[in-house]
């Protein structure tokens, strides 16, 4: 008898998640709905931020949004948009978890580097992104927005490359609504201004 015949087939393993992932259909179900829901509130909130802010609250919104969109990877290196290409294959290798713990420290130390610069250097960041060293004082909150952004970024970038979809939809739908809730409700009770909206960005991210 042979070596090979000696081996026992039950002892072979098959490497399978240790967590569930979400099927194709239920991932395209989730994404339909996802995508009519938030276009829909998206749509109501822009109108209604359109309407309630005046051009220049509006274009300062606009702007920091658009800086938020890039500097929210830029400054973390895009290390969390590796996660598609890598968990899995450090998760087959039974090494996930450093892979995570060293991803999460790098996330966070240049994070914190970031958005220590930016309040730092808050009247310089505000002439750059506003061409206006008046408007210094929403650095600090663009800032702490940053913040929120680059961590929520993380947990979604996570949850997709572990193929929990459920979790990104209900992120994402929360995020949504906690933003437009939070934002018109600022703007009427708060300050109608681009900062009551940043803020109800960042609440959202959180």
């Amino acid at each position: 008898m042979s070596a090979a015949s000696g081996v026992d087939p039950s002892s072979e393993t098959v490497d399978v998640p240790t967590y569930r992932t979400t099927t194709l259909a239920e991932s395209m179900l989730l994404l339909a709905l996802l995508t009519v829901v938030q276009r829909g509130v998206g749509f109501v909130r822009g109108v209604l931020f359109c309407r309630w802010l005046n051009a220049d609250q509006l274009g300062l919104w606009d702007l920091t949004f658009g800086f938020l969109m890039l500097a929210g990877p830029l400054v973390v290196l895009g290390i969390p948009g590796s996660f598609g290409r890598y968990v899995e294959h450090f998760r087959q290798k039974g090494q996930l978890r450093t892979f995570l713990l060293r991803t999460t420290i790098a996330t966070i130390v240049l994070s914190s580097i970031g958005c220590l610069l930016l309040w730092l250097f808050h009247r310089e960041a505000a002439m750059v992104l506003f061409n206006d060293a008046s408007l210094a004082s929403m650095i600090p909150l663009v800032a702490l927005t940053l913040t929120a952004v680059i961590g929520f970024n993380y947990f979604v970038e996570l949850f997709i490359a572990m193929r929990q979809m459920r979790i990104v939809s209900a992120m994402q739908f929360l995020n949504s609504v906690l933003f437009a809730a939070i934002g018109l409700g600022l703007l009427l009770t708060y300050e109608t201004s681009a900062r009551s909206v940043i803020m109800a960005y960042g609440i959202s991210c959180a």
